[in-house]
């Protein structure tokens, strides 16, 4: 019986298919619930919004929680939907940012070994421009079985975004497409004295006999949760 059946539920945190709210979301769809979903920031929206509509949902609303103004915004979005809910959510995860290490992110292995000649792999890094340096170098490298080689058209998208910056890189060079394909980042300052923030990871196989797409949460990178490392 699906005990959630008739019920609303409106769960904040939900960043990537990895994200412990979008386990509990899936769960409460699974037992009758119906789902409103909410996403920090514009780089977010499109990936929580075809997340919902697994959930047969169409509600997926910006929402910043250390933001008041945000908060009722979203509150009165939903009223546009539902007259009032029966459950809320919060699984927004922070980590205070002396807690977090620096050096290498390097992601486990992601099995590229079915992809051919005029497949891809596409990658996606977002960072808050106030967070990236001019002086900061950023390193972006992939492992072709044997060793890491460095991407050295790694520069980030043109944008008028004034909060986010984006980098992607796609691959399409064949020595990367094997079974422990991993990607590795690292960013440095030439006066040692800085890390860099990295907010979001994308990484997406785009062909292939199964495809797959991982993706850290928005600031969880240097924490090692999902598939990372450093």
């Amino acid at each position: 019986m699906a005990f959630l059946k008739g019920k609303r539920a409106l769960i904040l945190g939900v960043a990537s298919n990895r994200s412990i709210a979008w386990g509990i979301a899936q769960a409460m769809h699974r037992e009758g619930a119906e789902i409103a979903l909410t996403y920090q920031g514009e780089k977010l929206a499109s990936r929580v919004q075809d997340m919902a509509a697994q959930l047969d949902s169409n509600i997926s609303l910006p929402c910043d929680v250390s933001s008041d103004a945000d908060i009722d915004a979203m509150y009165a979005n939903l009223q546009e939907y539902w007259d009032g809910l029966d459950i809320l959510v919060h699984s927004v995860g922070y980590a205070p940012r002396e807690l977090l290490q620096g050096g290498y992110l390097e992601s486990d292995n992601l099995d590229a070994a079915d992809l051919v000649n005029g497949d891809s792999i596409t990658v996606d890094l977002w960072f808050r421009k106030d967070k990236v340096k001019e002086d900061q170098e950023l390193v972006l490298e992939y492992y072709d079985g044997n060793d890491y080689y460095s991407n050295d058209d790694f520069e980030p998208h043109l944008s008028a975004d004034k909060e986010w910056i984006q980098y992607q890189d796609t691959i399409t060079d064949t020595r990367y497409f094997k079974y422990d394909f991993r990607i590795r980042f690292g960013a440095s300052l030439k006066d040692k004295k800085g890390k860099v923030w990295l907010d979001d990871v994308v990484v997406k196989k785009n062909s292939g006999s199964g495809g797959w797409e991982l993706a850290t949460g928005s600031d969880q990178a240097h924490e090692g949760d999902y598939w990372w490392t450093g």
